[in-house]
């Protein structure tokens, strides 16, 4: 399965990526629970968005240097998958390719989450 990851700020730049075997997309819904006084139960559901998590090895320098540097300036991305368009951003805590793959010097191996924006 490839994804294809384009910046929407500078539509030349397009990544076409192939992530390993344990790629998950996931619905993330944002709500609050409460108690009431009254024994009652009351759900407040704020909002739902898609998450899709994906580990690489291998990575090419100039593939990992974009997409670190999206995630850097929180760059607003399309995202296709399995002919579905989402507009995302990278949502890591940390830089998503920060270590070599081994043995190699050359080639990167990391993570990319990423959050459907609103």
């Amino acid at each position: 399965m490839d994804f294809t990851l384009e910046s929407q700020t500078n539509s030349s730049t397009v990544l076409i990526l192939d992530p390993l075997w344990d790629y998950q997309s996931n619905r993330l819904k944002f709500k609050a629970d409460h108690d009431m006084l009254d024994g009652g139960f009351k759900d407040y559901l704020f909002g739902v968005r898609d998450q899709f998590i994906a580990n690489f090895r291998y990575m090419q320098d100039s593939s990992t240097q974009l997409i670190n540097e999206f995630w850097k300036n929180n760059d607003k991305l399309t995202f296709v998958v399995d002919a579905s368009t989402y507009s995302v951003y990278i949502s890591n805590t940390d830089k998503p390719f920060k270590s070599f793959s081994s043995p190699y010097q050359d080639l990167w191996e990391g993570s990319l989450t990423l959050r459907e924006a609103d």
